[in-house]
């Protein structure tokens, strides 16, 4: 019996979608995690140390957040286009009358 845990029961584009949200949460905790132990360690205030870092998480959360947004919107457009180009003759080509 083969089980595959990130089947979802989607088509493929959907799971495609399903698989970059999940790429996008790792390199959030990633950079999440890089970010604010260099904003902890650089802060010159010990006492301010800790917000700096909850900060920069923050900061990282809404960068990380907006380009997924973005991603996720151009996905979708390409998935399942609103319309399709209508291929009509080339208007610059000179007729054969």
């Amino acid at each position: 019996m083969d089980i595959d845990i990130f089947e979802l029961g989607l088509s493929p584009k959907e799971n495609g979608l399903v698989y970059g949200s999940f790429l996008f949460a790792i390199f959030y905790f990633m950079s999440a995690t890089l970010i604010g132990q260099h904003a902890h360690k650089e802060s010159a205030d010990r006492k301010l140390a800790n917000h700096n870092r909850k900060m920069a998480w923050a900061l990282t959360f809404l960068g990380v957040l907006m380009m997924w947004m973005f991603w996720a919107c151009v996905y979708m457009a390409q998935m399942y286009p609103l319309y399709r180009p209508i291929m009509a003759e080339n208007p610059h080509a000179k007729s054969k009358h």
